[in-house]
Protein backbone atom coordinates (compact mmCIF):
# COMPACT_ATOMS: atom_id res chain seq x y z
CA UNK A 1 0.00 0.00 0.00
CA UNK A 2 2.78 2.39 0.20
CA UNK A 3 3.10 3.47 -3.23
CA UNK A 4 -0.84 4.47 -3.31
CA UNK A 5 -1.09 6.07 -0.01
CA UNK A 6 -2.68 9.03 -0.24
CA UNK A 7 -0.92 12.24 0.38
CA UNK A 8 -2.28 14.42 3.55
CA UNK A 9 -3.57 17.37 0.99
CA UNK A 10 -5.11 14.68 -1.06
CA UNK A 11 -6.69 12.95 1.93
CA UNK A 12 -8.12 16.19 3.43
CA UNK A 13 -9.72 16.63 -0.30
CA UNK A 14 -11.13 13.44 0.02
CA UNK A 15 -12.67 14.26 3.25
CA UNK A 16 -14.39 16.89 2.54
CA UNK A 17 -15.68 15.80 -0.51
CA UNK A 18 -17.35 12.88 1.03
CA UNK A 19 -18.64 15.19 3.33
CA UNK A 20 -20.47 17.53 0.66
CA UNK A 21 -21.83 14.35 -1.21
CA UNK A 22 -23.75 13.54 2.13
CA UNK A 23 -25.12 16.77 2.32
CA UNK A 24 -28.75 17.24 0.78
CA UNK A 25 -30.06 19.72 -1.48
CA UNK A 26 -31.81 20.98 1.74
CA UNK A 27 -28.59 21.29 3.81
CA UNK A 28 -26.46 22.79 0.92
CA UNK A 29 -29.31 25.31 -0.13
CA UNK A 30 -29.79 26.54 3.95
CA UNK A 31 -26.11 26.77 3.99
CA UNK A 32 -25.73 28.65 0.92
CA UNK A 33 -28.58 31.65 1.98
CA UNK A 34 -26.64 31.42 5.04
CA UNK A 35 -23.28 32.08 3.29
CA UNK A 36 -24.73 34.81 0.85
CA UNK A 37 -27.00 36.81 4.44
CA UNK A 38 -23.12 36.81 6.01
CA UNK A 39 -21.72 37.97 2.48
CA UNK A 40 -24.05 40.71 2.66
CA UNK A 41 -23.45 42.07 5.47
CA UNK A 42 -20.21 42.15 5.15
CA UNK A 43 -20.01 43.83 2.00
CA UNK A 44 -23.16 46.43 2.21
CA UNK A 45 -21.52 49.09 3.99
CA UNK A 46 -18.64 49.05 1.81
CA UNK A 47 -20.88 49.33 -0.86
CA UNK A 48 -23.14 52.06 0.80
CA UNK A 49 -19.47 54.23 1.36
CA UNK A 50 -18.10 54.23 -2.24
CA UNK A 51 -15.65 51.78 -1.55
CA UNK A 52 -16.43 48.82 -2.98
CA UNK A 53 -16.36 48.77 -6.62
CA UNK A 54 -16.59 45.06 -7.79
CA UNK A 55 -17.30 41.50 -6.92
CA UNK A 56 -15.90 37.90 -8.24
CA UNK A 57 -18.05 34.54 -7.54
CA UNK A 58 -18.11 31.18 -9.12
CA UNK A 59 -20.15 28.75 -10.67
CA UNK A 60 -21.19 26.26 -8.28
CA UNK A 61 -19.69 22.46 -8.62
CA UNK A 62 -19.18 19.50 -6.96
CA UNK A 63 -21.30 20.22 -4.23
CA UNK A 64 -19.68 23.53 -3.69
CA UNK A 65 -22.04 26.55 -2.20
CA UNK A 66 -23.76 28.64 -3.71
CA UNK A 67 -23.44 32.72 -3.36
CA UNK A 68 -25.91 35.22 -4.65
CA UNK A 69 -23.52 38.72 -5.60
CA UNK A 70 -25.12 42.14 -4.64
CA UNK A 71 -27.48 43.72 -7.14
CA UNK A 72 -26.19 46.24 -9.73
CA UNK A 73 -22.57 45.53 -8.40
CA UNK A 74 -20.08 45.09 -10.96
CA UNK A 75 -19.52 41.07 -11.07
CA UNK A 76 -16.84 38.84 -12.35
CA UNK A 77 -16.91 34.97 -13.33
CA UNK A 78 -13.64 32.86 -13.86
CA UNK A 79 -12.94 31.03 -17.00
CA UNK A 80 -10.66 28.79 -18.37
CA UNK A 81 -9.52 29.08 -21.30
CA UNK A 82 -7.04 26.88 -21.32
CA UNK A 83 -5.70 23.90 -19.37
CA UNK A 84 -3.36 25.91 -17.39
CA UNK A 85 -4.73 29.95 -17.39
CA UNK A 86 -7.58 31.50 -15.70
CA UNK A 87 -9.18 35.01 -16.31
CA UNK A 88 -12.46 36.60 -15.05
CA UNK A 89 -15.07 38.21 -17.28
CA UNK A 90 -17.88 40.61 -16.75
CA UNK A 91 -21.30 39.61 -16.39
CA UNK A 92 -24.62 40.42 -14.72
CA UNK A 93 -25.01 39.74 -11.16
CA UNK A 94 -28.27 38.14 -11.56
CA UNK A 95 -26.99 35.71 -14.92
CA UNK A 96 -29.31 33.36 -16.55
CA UNK A 97 -28.95 30.77 -18.98
CA UNK A 98 -29.34 30.74 -22.78
CA UNK A 99 -27.02 31.71 -25.08
CA UNK A 100 -24.91 33.48 -23.18
CA UNK A 101 -23.49 30.65 -21.70
CA UNK A 102 -20.97 28.51 -22.83
CA UNK A 103 -18.11 25.95 -21.49
CA UNK A 104 -14.44 26.93 -20.78
CA UNK A 105 -11.44 24.59 -21.16
CA UNK A 106 -12.17 23.08 -17.85
CA UNK A 107 -16.06 22.06 -18.56
CA UNK A 108 -17.10 24.91 -16.48
CA UNK A 109 -19.91 27.10 -17.35
CA UNK A 110 -18.98 30.82 -18.06
CA UNK A 111 -21.14 34.01 -19.67
CA UNK A 112 -19.94 34.85 -23.06
CA UNK A 113 -19.92 37.87 -24.76
CA UNK A 114 -18.14 37.35 -27.54
CA UNK A 115 -16.76 34.67 -29.27
CA UNK A 116 -13.13 35.33 -28.82
CA UNK A 117 -11.28 32.54 -28.27
CA UNK A 118 -9.16 34.33 -25.33
CA UNK A 119 -11.50 36.16 -23.39
CA UNK A 120 -10.21 39.02 -21.80
CA UNK A 121 -9.77 39.11 -18.01
CA UNK A 122 -12.23 42.13 -17.22
CA UNK A 123 -10.96 42.10 -13.81
CA UNK A 124 -7.79 43.37 -13.50
CA UNK A 125 -8.42 45.46 -16.69
CA UNK A 126 -10.91 47.28 -14.05
CA UNK A 127 -8.89 47.18 -11.25
CA UNK A 128 -5.85 48.63 -13.43
CA UNK A 129 -7.92 51.44 -14.71
CA UNK A 130 -9.49 52.71 -11.04
CA UNK A 131 -5.27 52.31 -9.79
CA UNK A 132 -4.77 54.91 -13.10
CA UNK A 133 -7.29 56.98 -12.16
CA UNK A 134 -6.30 56.94 -8.43
CA UNK A 135 -2.90 57.88 -9.04
CA UNK A 136 -4.19 61.13 -11.18
CA UNK A 137 -6.25 62.19 -8.21
CA UNK A 138 -9.21 61.93 -10.07
CA UNK A 139 -10.78 58.91 -7.94
CA UNK A 140 -11.34 57.50 -4.10
CA UNK A 141 -9.45 54.01 -3.72
CA UNK A 142 -11.49 50.94 -4.90
CA UNK A 143 -12.11 47.53 -3.58
CA UNK A 144 -12.69 44.34 -5.30
CA UNK A 145 -13.91 40.94 -3.65
CA UNK A 146 -12.86 37.99 -4.71
CA UNK A 147 -14.55 34.79 -3.47
CA UNK A 148 -12.75 31.37 -3.77
CA UNK A 149 -14.51 28.58 -3.11
CA UNK A 150 -12.27 26.17 -1.14
CA UNK A 151 -12.06 22.68 0.46
CA UNK A 152 -10.20 23.34 3.45
CA UNK A 153 -9.00 26.49 4.88
CA UNK A 154 -7.03 27.42 7.91
CA UNK A 155 -8.26 30.01 10.25
CA UNK A 156 -5.46 31.93 11.30
CA UNK A 157 -3.15 31.79 8.37
CA UNK A 158 -5.19 32.00 5.51
CA UNK A 159 -3.87 29.37 3.68
CA UNK A 160 -6.37 27.55 1.73
CA UNK A 161 -6.99 24.07 0.15
CA UNK A 162 -8.37 23.57 -3.54
CA UNK A 163 -8.57 20.82 -5.44
CA UNK A 164 -5.44 20.78 -7.01
CA UNK A 165 -5.16 22.32 -9.89
CA UNK A 166 -3.44 25.83 -9.11
CA UNK A 167 -5.86 27.80 -11.49
CA UNK A 168 -6.74 30.76 -8.52
CA UNK A 169 -3.09 30.47 -7.20
CA UNK A 170 -1.83 30.75 -10.82
CA UNK A 171 -3.88 33.56 -11.42
CA UNK A 172 -3.25 35.54 -7.73
CA UNK A 173 0.11 35.31 -8.45
CA UNK A 174 -0.41 36.81 -11.87
CA UNK A 175 -2.81 39.32 -10.02
CA UNK A 176 0.27 40.30 -7.27
CA UNK A 177 2.60 41.29 -10.69
CA UNK A 178 0.06 42.87 -12.71
CA UNK A 179 -1.60 45.33 -10.26
CA UNK A 180 -0.25 48.85 -10.26
CA UNK A 181 0.60 49.86 -6.78
CA UNK A 182 -1.61 51.41 -4.82
CA UNK A 183 -5.47 52.42 -5.27
CA UNK A 184 -6.88 49.46 -6.14
CA UNK A 185 -7.26 46.41 -3.61
CA UNK A 186 -8.24 42.61 -4.36
CA UNK A 187 -9.28 41.39 -0.75
CA UNK A 188 -9.75 37.42 -1.33
CA UNK A 189 -12.22 35.54 0.72
CA UNK A 190 -12.65 31.81 1.18
CA UNK A 191 -15.93 30.20 0.52
CA UNK A 192 -16.00 26.47 2.51
CA UNK A 193 -18.12 24.66 5.11
CA UNK A 194 -17.82 25.03 8.94
CA UNK A 195 -16.30 21.74 9.21
CA UNK A 196 -13.51 22.81 6.51
CA UNK A 197 -12.01 25.41 8.97
CA UNK A 198 -8.82 23.77 10.73
CA UNK A 199 -6.63 25.85 13.18
CA UNK A 200 -9.11 26.89 16.01
CA UNK A 201 -7.97 23.63 18.10
CA UNK A 202 -4.76 21.48 17.83
CA UNK A 203 -4.40 20.04 14.85
CA UNK A 204 -2.92 16.64 13.54
CA UNK A 205 0.05 16.31 12.21
CA UNK A 206 -1.44 15.17 8.36
CA UNK A 207 -3.66 18.04 9.21
CA UNK A 208 -0.52 21.06 9.24
CA UNK A 209 1.29 19.35 6.58
CA UNK A 210 -2.09 19.42 4.23
CA UNK A 211 -2.55 22.92 4.91
CA UNK A 212 1.05 24.10 5.23
CA UNK A 213 1.90 27.23 2.47
CA UNK A 214 3.38 26.04 -0.85
CA UNK A 215 5.43 28.39 -2.87
CA UNK A 216 2.69 29.16 -5.05
CA UNK A 217 -0.14 29.14 -2.27
CA UNK A 218 -1.40 32.63 -1.70
CA UNK A 219 -3.48 33.66 1.52
CA UNK A 220 -7.28 34.81 1.95
CA UNK A 221 -8.03 38.00 4.03
CA UNK A 222 -10.84 36.53 4.58
CA UNK A 223 -13.26 33.38 5.20
CA UNK A 224 -17.06 33.02 4.96
CA UNK A 225 -19.00 29.88 6.08
CA UNK A 226 -22.66 29.23 6.98
CA UNK A 227 -21.73 29.91 10.38
CA UNK A 228 -20.48 33.71 9.98
CA UNK A 229 -17.40 35.70 8.31
CA UNK A 230 -13.74 36.58 9.73
CA UNK A 231 -11.71 39.00 8.48
CA UNK A 232 -8.08 37.40 8.93
CA UNK A 233 -6.60 41.38 7.80
CA UNK A 234 -9.61 44.25 8.25
CA UNK A 235 -10.23 45.67 5.08
CA UNK A 236 -8.66 49.21 6.25
CA UNK A 237 -5.65 47.81 7.04
CA UNK A 238 -5.36 46.13 3.47
CA UNK A 239 -5.91 48.94 1.46
CA UNK A 240 -3.66 50.97 4.09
Amino acid sequence: MGGSALSPRELMRLRSLERRKGLSVAQRLWRSLQISHHLHDFLTPHRASGLLRGMSGYVAIRGEYEIAPLPSLRYYLPCVFSRNEMVFVATAPRYSGGEWWRRDAAGILYPASSSAAQPQDALLSDMNHHAQLWQQGAVGPGLWVMMIPCLAVHLSSGMRLGYGGGYYDRYLACAQKKERGGGAGLYKIAVAGDEDLYGGGELLRWQEQALRPGPYDVAVQGIISPSGFRALIEVEDFLA
